[in-house]
């Protein structure tokens, strides 16, 4: 069957429609709807992707009035589409749609405030799911998945690996945002520099944490938080974007600071200029999202810097383990109880970035025990496969029906 609209076969079998239309961070959500194309395809079921790159976008009219048994997007934009009649577009179609969002829902707030009939998300973090029942009741249910994995095709033996450490990811320069901070009035102004220090105090705070914090400590003695706090959430996202950004420079800094050689991918590295002075780390061009997975069965140790997720977990750490490298990331309530430092995961904390060095000297001066520690990692990564994921998808769909 091909991925177009007007080829929709109606029969008995489950039918799902995915959107390939937004993408972001290095085509990774392309390669995401690819691959659960394939593994539903592989479950039996009956797949339509509407691919935005191959079809014109008019022909998303000839999706209204079909009915699937769930549609899916990752970081939708398609909630706000309405019609000509007034009505929300994704209404027009017979179906439970899933928004899988890959950040904090306050990046989506002017996706999540639009009252669908029949509106779902799911999160890679327990905290954005208690965020999301708290403020956006309409949606009908939010669940908690975690993205897979990815294996490369060749896995290379642990000791023949070339690179001893890899960073994947886009370097952006704290002062900038603190200078777009500036832009603002007065009183966001210092609101959002105030949760910046908040934050940088206390990292391991979720962004909604210190907000609430902020709130109290203005004098506000209500019991529930007023209602402008998910749009006031949504009006700071450049506090998340500063704090993101100030730890994960922070924190590869103090990994080069091992000495030990490192290897770093992603968009405007070159403009950090403490790097480029140092011998031992080389910054090379970013590559598409499914070029990163080689990269890591090439590696010894994939270093990890959350997008301040502090329940929940980055597919970066799944794909590391499950392509033979040890991960090594900043802490998350999610790990407890699934994974075990020194057993098969190097952590640290953001309050103490100055340990990294030793973390990573210890690590390779003892590299039997670093390859004991990939090989764990591997063993436990193994059911965080697209199958298994796809696997939790359905059933989640079939929660929905019921």
């Amino acid at each position: 069957m091909q991925d177009s609209a007007r080829s929709i076969k109606i029969d008995t079998m489950k039918k799902l429609l995915l959107f390939k239309i937004n993408t972001f961070c290095y085509n990774s959500p392309f390669y995401f709807v690819d691959r659960t194309a394939e593994c539903f395809r592989a479950m039996g079921w009956d797949v339509t992707v509407f691919d935005g790159a191959k079809e014109d976008l008019q022909d998303l009219d000839l999706l209204s009035g079909q009915k699937f048994d769930a549609i899916i997007d990752f970081n939708s934009q398609m909630p706000k589409l309405d019609t000509t009649d007034d009505e929300y577009y994704l209404d027009t179609i017979d179906a439970p749609f899933y928004d899988y969002i890959l950040d904090h829902p306050m990046f989506h707030h002017d996706m999540l405030k639009h009252e669908l009939r029949n509106f779902h998300v799911i999160c890679i973090d327990e905290d954005h799911v208690d965020y999301i029942k708290e403020w956006y009741p309409h949606i009908r249910s939010v669940t908690m998945l975690p993205l897979p994995g990815t294996k490369a095709d060749e896995i290379i033996p642990f000791q023949k690996r070339s690179i001893p450490i890899l960073f994947t990811g886009t370097y952006t320069d704290p002062h900038m945002i603190l200078g777009l901070v500036q832009n603002f009035g007065r009183h966001l102004k210092k609101e959002m520099t105030d949760l910046i220090e908040i934050l940088t105090e206390d990292p391991s705070k979720t962004m909604e944490a210190a907000f609430e914090e902020l709130i109290r400590s203005t004098g506000y003695d209500g019991e529930s938080l007023p209602d402008f706090f998910p749009t006031r959430m949504h009006a700071y996202f450049l506090v998340e974007t500063y704090i993101t950004a100030y730890f994960r420079s922070k924190a590869v800094m103090n990994a080069a600071a091992a000495g030990i050689p490192m290897t770093i991918v992603g968009h405007n590295w070159e403009k950090c200029n403490p790097l480029q002075a140092l011998s031992h780390v080389q910054i090379k061009p970013p590559v598409d999202f499914d070029r990163t997975f080689g990269l890591m069965a090439d590696s010894q140790i994939v270093f990890n810097v959350m997008p301040w997720f502090k329940n929940g977990c980055h597919d970066r750490i799944m794909s590391a383990a499950l392509n033979g490298a040890v991960p090594m990331s900043d802490r998350s309530g999610w790990f407890d109880g699934r994974a075990t430092h020194g057993e098969d995961i190097l952590l640290y904390s953001l309050e103490h970035t100055e340990d990294i060095p030793n973390i990573l000297s210890r690590a390779f001066d003892d590299m039997p025990n670093l390859e004991r520690i990939a090989e764990n990692a591997q063993k436990k990564a193994v059911p965080h496969n697209w199958r298994n994921r796809c696997e939790k998808l359905a059933e989640i769909i079939a929660l929905s029906e019921s």
